[in-house]
């Protein structure tokens, strides 16, 4: 797929150094045993892509680093946040409606 997918992030301090290297950041926490994680991944990465591609997106898998996860504020999956310079924005769990969260993040986007 071409365009904008979720970076693994594989060790328990890579979400702060991200959220400083990044001015916009989408870090989604999930696990791979969750049927709505793996249903909503690909429509999220074509979403970011076609609506917002200069967030730069991660991934977190809660069962590898549960403690990045609690950090975070993440205890269900999954989840999705949005942070805007370095600032959490936005976050939604479950089932994201892609309309809401395009809605929610216009405005601040823009302003990048």
């Amino acid at each position: 797929m071409a365009g904008n997918v979720f970076q693994p992030i594989t060790y328990e301090a890579e979400p702060e150094q991200r959220i400083a290297l990044h001015p916009a950041l989408v870090p989604w926490f999930f696990n791979s045993e969750c049927g709505i994680c793996l249903n909503l991944k690909p429509r999220l990465e074509r979403f970011f892509t076609d609506s917002f591609p200069r967030m730069s997106l991660a991934e977190v898998t809660c069962a590898a680093l549960p403690q990045a996860a609690a950090a975070h504020g993440v205890f269900s999956v999954p989840t999705l946040t949005v942070y805007l310079e370095g600032r959490a924005s936005l976050r939604a769990t479950s089932h994201i409606p892609l309309v809401t969260l395009a809605q929610r993040l216009q405005r601040s986007y823009d302003l990048l």
